[in-house]
């Protein structure tokens, strides 16, 4: 399963080309830091509010040398699942628009876009999705180091920076990509509807959103069929939520029809607990 989640990553739009003017930039912002910004960076929308009012935390020279290297190389050893070359493209263009400065931190601690980031990876199964996946498990004990662990280093906080980023970008790939297969089926909508810049809309619509559900909400499909069954599966996830995790009785011998199951109403109570909080809720 972890291997067919890897490979769903896979964006298909790894050119060589586009590589190679990623890295170019890369090196333009070393060479000459002073002279790039986020606000003026190739390919940013600079019409847009969200660009004009972002605010970035510079990193110096060796920390955006050490961005760099971690980037190129597509691959941050602190993730569940290291490597990222499957990203790295999206990734080099997201960090060149930004002038390889972190966007998740400011003075040193998560941002309130990134608080609400890791809330929607680690509820992710909320989605169909495995928290696993976006390292949901492990980013509550990487929040409390970064902010009671004394003065995060730079190395620390540029790695916590760009593990956010891998993470969000594979969530929403995997949100995006249903959209993608229910396309194939309902042919008649516009395909084109499912194309967008991936680093673009993490860097334009994501970083800096004051409601961060809301700004991915637009990734998701927009179908009847998907809506529906996603609240069937938050009220699956209700369901077990509810129960008590009593074991059903052990049963001597097997049940012969007509029987009374000793086990029936333990089964039928979390149903009927749902059924209760249902009726309250209307």
């Amino acid at each position: 399963m972890h291997f067919l989640a890897q490979t769903n990553r896979v964006i298909r739009r790894s050119h060589w080309f586009t590589h190679a003017l990623s890295i170019a930039l890369s090196l333009l912002v070393l060479v000459f830091p002073g002279a790039y910004s986020a606000k003026d960076s190739p390919g940013s929308n600079q019409g847009s509010p969200l660009v004009r009012g972002q605010i970035i935390q510079q990193l110096p020279p060796g920390g955006q040398a050490e961005l760099l290297a971690i980037v190129t190389a597509g691959e941050l050893p602190e993730l569940g699942w290291p490597r990222f070359g499957d990203l790295q493209v999206e990734v080099s263009e997201f960090y060149s628009s930004v002038g390889y400065s972190l966007v998740w931190i400011r003075s040193s601690a998560p941002t309130s876009q990134a608080g609400g980031e890791i809330e929607l990876l680690k509820s992710s199964v909320r989605k169909g999705l495995d928290p696993e996946d976006y390292d949901g498990p492990r980013w509550t004990a990487r929040v409390q180091h970064l902010e009671h662990g004394g003065s995060p280093s730079d190395s620390i906080l540029l790695r916590f920076d760009v593990g956010l980023t891998v993470s969000t970008m594979r969530y929403i790939s995997d949100l995006h990509r249903r959209r993608v297969s229910q396309f194939a089926e309902h042919f008649a909508l516009d395909v084109k509807n499912s194309e967008f810049d991936l680093s673009e809309f993490l860097r334009l619509r994501v970083i800096n959103a004051a409601d961060i559900e809301t700004a991915l909400a637009e990734v998701e499909p927009p179908f009847p069929t998907h809506r529906r069954t996603i609240h069937a599966l938050l009220a699956c996830l209700a369901l077990r939520n509810s129960d008590d995790g009593t074991p059903l009785p052990v049963l001597s011998r097997p049940i012969d029809p007509g029987d009374h199951d000793p086990g029936a109403p333990r089964l039928a109570r979390p149903q009927a607990l749902h059924r209760k909080k249902k009726t309250q809720r209307r």
